[in-house]
């Protein structure tokens, strides 16, 4: 393993380390090691050491907040002016230690801003790549990536979980009749009752066009469909309410043993779903799957 791969491995560790800290043991340690900074900077004596008082400035900052960072910068900069007026360094003016002083809380706050910038960049950044940017519900990739995740915890802890697959019947006419944006308006209401019919826990993701996906760990036999009913009801209300001649086939699929990947999961759900279609429509079509077969 050479240097690069170590050094990487050290850093995944630190940030995992900081990300699962609360925000009291992060300050706490960013005010220990900016004690540590402060005596080893009074040893060192006139060696410019203001560029390690990043270390717990951007501790703060990247996952306290910018109030923490400030608070953060304020202390070190303290530090260090302490430090040089007790280490007894001569200055050929006696107001430059303070001058400098502000400097460097100048030089801390811009590096507090610009982490904290870069922090809420990121997180947009990846909040959009999981999201579906017409209906804000999760997107294929992030039905992928918490699929995989239960499919995992499923075959740990031998907990069931299932996934409901739903399309939408008669959605090529709505737009057809009323355009485009009547059927954008349309899929944005099936994801806002989508959601308002499911747990908190339970994950929304549109798949593609009008179909949706809802994964439902922790989820029986009798709760998914229990949740499928809901759907079906609270979809149908909606429709109606608009003027929408449109409803919804669903495909349940319960896992009693895991798939053996998130494709497998979807072509299953999706098989129960056309089934659904075949029978008329606005249905609902139910399978439990274990090691030994399916039960329908």
């Amino acid at each position: 393993m050479n240097k690069l791969v170590c050094e990487k491995m050290a850093q995944s560790r630190i940030l995992q380390w900081a990300e699962n800290q609360s925000p009291m043991n992060l300050v706490i340690t960013a005010a220990i090691v900016d004690l540590v900074l402060g005596i080893i900077d009074y040893w060192t004596g006139d060696v410019s050491f203001s560029i390690f008082y990043l270390l717990p400035i951007a501790l703060l900052a990247r996952y306290v907040g910018m109030a923490a960072g400030f608070l953060m910068s304020v202390t070190a900069a303290a530090t260090s002016l302490i430090a040089d007026l007790a280490s007894g360094i001569q200055f050929s003016e006696p107001l430059l230690p303070y001058w400098n002083t502000l400097v460097q809380f100048g030089f801390f706050i811009t590096v507090s801003v610009a982490l904290v910038a870069i922090k809420c960049s990121v997180e947009e950044l990846r909040e959009m790549s999981q999201t579906d940017p017409l209906t804000g519900v999760a997107n294929i990739r992030s039905f992928r990536d918490k699929g995989n995740a239960e499919i995992e915890r499923s075959a740990r802890y031998k907990h069931p979980f299932a996934m409901a697959y739903l399309d939408l019947d008669n959605f090529k006419p709505v737009n057809d009749t009323f355009g485009h944006s009547a059927g954008d308006d349309l899929l944005l209401h099936v994801a806002r009752s989508l959601k308002a019919s499911v747990r908190e826990t339970d994950l929304v993701a549109r798949l593609g066009g009008d179909e949706f996906a809802i994964l439902l760990p922790e989820t029986e036999s009798d709760s998914a469909m229990a949740v499928a009913t809901r759907i079906k009801d609270t979809l149908s209300s909606e429709m109606r309410e608009n003027g929408w001649p449109v409803t919804a086939s669903i495909g349940v699929a319960i896992f009693e043993s895991p798939p053996s990947s998130v494709d497998e999961m979807i072509e299953r759900a999706d098989r129960l779903m056309y089934q659904a279609k075949k029978q008329g429509k606005k249905g609902i079509v139910t399978a439990i799957y274990r090691d030994k077969g399916v039960l329908s």
